[in-house]
């Protein structure tokens, strides 16, 4: 069944709705699939027996592993953090939080980008447990394509924590010109961050930023891991955005002239408005794991919220989907290939998951299919032109 017409013409559906679908989806994934793929092989792409990696994106070696697990180890080793500069760069964001409670001019010392999704809200708890004193506004940016199980958690959790929260849509038009421009221009995934996830990203950011600079606020918090740090900005604190592009595609090209007010802008500002961002879950450097039994402990989500397939935004699919149709696989197979070889998921699960998702990209045989296509059209996309049948 097609979700219903909602935010700016964007197909929506309500939590409850997601979260039954979730339930479904576990259950299939757990228990239905195994007896399935059998039958269905011909449709699915061959993957890495180790972790998940499709034979699309990588050459198999005679025992059906990929490069990537072949020398993961040496990887590992080569990447492992140096103690004493971790402890350096936590003793400074430490100082740079203590530093700002109250010392704001305005009545708020940072901005914290609230997005519903457990990292954030682990952020929000962790910060005014140990900076009580720091005056926080939370913000969410509202792209209207977003999980509606994640905007009942960032109200949740907003309330229950007893921050100021604010929420701001992004119009519509501005939103569907990047995500149309990135969908109709898809490269083939090379990393787990693709282009339509960064620009995301950047209008969230972005939006902060220009909150952050009208109040006053001297912070902009993220919840953004050190892989999504690294691997999206290459380093540990977002760049000052000087140059009048995102993601090395010019605004011009992303956003017509009436909405370039969406985009943060330094030269407009006095360099003593312009925020520092940081990401302290980037510092501390948590795993998944240790984020989501933190947040159950302290009761600040229900365990059916937690799960990325039920706070991710709805439109991430249209991009999935076409990713399969157009290469053979997309970023989310990086994505959990990735963490699967970093021991930190179940790979029994989510390979069942992605092959699911491969299926359904292939055949066009299940709800993901169908509300890809009416995000493609709400987008002014015919589907056909992204590798999809109309």
């Amino acid at each position: 069944m097609l979700a219903e017409q909602g935010r700016g013409g964007v197909p929506q559906q309500s939590s409850e709705t997601v979260l039954r679908m979730k339930q479904q989806l576990d259950r299939r994934a757990r228990f239905v699939w195994p007896l399935i793929r059998p039958l269905v092989r011909g449709k699915l792409a061959k993957r890495c027996a180790r972790c998940s990696l499709p034979e699309a994106f990588t050459k198999l070696d005679a025992q059906g592993i990929c490069g990537e697990c072949a020398t993961h180890h040496a990887k590992r080793a080569q990447e492992a953090v140096d103690p004493v500069a971790e402890a350096k760069l936590a003793r400074e964001t430490d100082e740079a939080l203590r530093a700002a409670q109250g010392a704001a001019k305005g009545p708020y010392d940072a901005v914290l980008l609230l997005s519903g999704g457990k990292d954030s809200i682990y952020l929000i708890h962790r910060i005014r447990k140990e900076y009580p004193d720091l005056r926080i506004l939370s913000l969410l940016v509202d792209n209207n394509y977003m999980s509606p199980v994640a905007l009942r958690n960032a109200e949740l959790a907003a309330a229950q924590l007893d921050v100021e929260h604010v929420t701001i849509r992004l119009r519509p038009s501005f939103v569907h010109a990047v995500f149309r421009y990135v969908l109709t221009r898809l490269e083939r995934p090379k990393d787990d961050y693709p282009l339509y996830a960064l620009l995301t990203g950047h209008m969230a950011f972005d939006t902060g930023r220009g909150l952050a600079a009208r109040v006053g606020a001297p912070l902009l918090l993220t919840g953004l891991s050190r892989v999504q740090n690294v691997t999206a900005f290459g380093g540990l604190e977002l760049p000052d955005q000087l140059q009048a592009s995102r993601s090395g595609i010019p605004l011009d090209a992303l956003t017509p002239s009436a909405d370039r007010h969406h985009w943060f802008e330094p030269s407009q500002w006095p360099a003593d408005r312009i925020p520092r961002v940081i990401s302290p879950i980037a510092i501390w450097n948590l795993s998944e794991i240790e984020i989501t039994e933190a947040v159950l402990k302290a009761g600040l989500l229900p365990a059916s919220h937690v799960s990325p397939v039920v706070t991710s935004d709805v439109i991430y699919a249209t991009f999935l989907i076409a990713e399969i149709n157009q290469f053979g696989y997309s970023s989310v197979d990086l994505q959990w290939a990735h963490r699967i070889r970093a021991g930190i998921v179940e790979r029994s699960y989510w390979i069942n998951i992605l092959q699911m998702m491969e299926y359904s990209a292939r055949t066009g045989r299940t709800p993901w299919f169908k509300n890809a296509l009416a995000t493609a059209w709400s987008l002014g996309v015919n589907p056909r032109e992204i590798g999809l049948p109309a």
